[in-house]
């Protein structure tokens, strides 16, 4: 029963290893920021200390994680233009903004078999330091992209084709912010992020101070309401709030699932995998999902993106949470 199994992984929340491997990353991450880089490294050092993680190993868990840094270039060709998508906006406009920095995906697997993926696409951003306290200018047409999902496609010398896409967000948190200082990363959906700023150009660590941390779409209540790992958490106060909630499988918008599941996001992100996949340091990532993509339809290995060398603009980190239970050792 797929409610057993979540039951037990909440069991593995408790465990001191796991709180140890939170507590752990966290110092490591924050030790990133500490180094006052810009979004693209902090997003490229973060991706490389989720590869150096060690597994945790406990009978019958298993927690891992599978990460890929995409190097992107900056386009000299008269008329490129350096971002992911072109999408709907206001007024019959269409503008162009990137998609993510950095996807964070959790995989929940039974015995090798995935049951369960949720994803969501991160806008990091890097604060300013105002009057004694962090702020961050937000492009008013990106947190459109993200919070609304218009139709949008691959804009030039992006990875993601050039078709037309129409994305649901179920759970309200399929697009999301990571705003930064030196010592701290908030975490924040996107339409949270719209409730907060409404009409400023810029958030400050006092918008902060009255905001609810879960807001699942009334369906995730419905199916999963015994199953506190689907939740998706809108907001996360700091660095190890973050992590925890991540490693505890409450991050981003079920793509696969037992009951529930978003077939138009799916479909975006094995576009996305198949586009990456022949590119040197991305094929032993992709290839974790390679099973996935020919179960549901969205890959193949004779299809037309597999011989097209993608030149894209932008650069993409990946990072995949990977959570096993044996059902003969972890499941009683």
């Amino acid at each position: 029963m797929a409610h057993r199994f979540f039951e037990k992984y909440e069991e593995l929340l408790q465990k001191a290893d796991f709180i140890k491997l939170c507590k752990r990353l966290s110092f490591q991450l924050n030790g990133v920021l500490g180094r006052d880089l810009n979004e693209v490294e902090s997003v490229k050092q973060w991706v490389d200390i989720f590869n150096r993680t060690p597994h945790l190993n406990i009978p019958g868990y298993e927690i891992s994680f599978n990460s890929v840094f995409i190097h992107g270039f900056n386009h000299s060709d008269k008329g490129s233009y350096p971002s992911g998508v072109e999408f709907d906006y206001l007024n019959n406009l269409t503008e162009k903004r990137e998609l993510a920095d950095i996807i964070f995906t959790t995989s929940f697997y039974e015995n090798n078999n995935k049951i369960l993926e949720k994803i969501s696409f991160n806008q990091a951003k890097w604060g300013a330091i105002k009057r004694t306290t962090s702020s961050w200018e937000i492009d008013k047409e990106q947190l459109f992209l993200l919070t609304n999902f218009p139709r949008f496609s691959g804009a030039n010398g992006s990875l993601i084709p050039n078709t037309d896409f129409n994305i649901e967000d179920f759970s309200r948190c399929l697009g999301s912010y990571g705003l930064m200082t030196t010592e701290n990363f908030i975490y924040l959906s996107a339409r949270n992020l719209q409730q907060l700023i409404g009409g400023k150009k810029t958030i400050n660590l006092n918008d902060f101070k009255s905001i609810p941390s879960i807001n699942a779409h009334p369906d995730y209540h419905r199916y999963y309401h015994y199953i506190p790992s689907i939740f998706s958490k809108t907001f996360c106060n700091n660095t190890y709030e973050f992590i925890t909630d991540y490693l505890s499988g409450r991050i981003g918008e079920v793509i696969i699932g037992v009951f529930l599941q978003n077939d138009s996001a799916r479909f975006l992100f094995h576009n996305i995998l198949s586009a990456i996949k022949n590119l040197t340091n991305s094929q032993d990532f992709t290839r974790d999902f390679t099973e996935f993509l020919n179960k549901y339809g969205d890959f193949n290995e004779n299809d037309n993106l597999t011989n097209v060398e993608y030149k894209f603009s932008e650069n993409l980190g990946i990072v995949q949470l990977k959570i096993k239970i044996d059902k003969e050792k972890g499941i009683e």
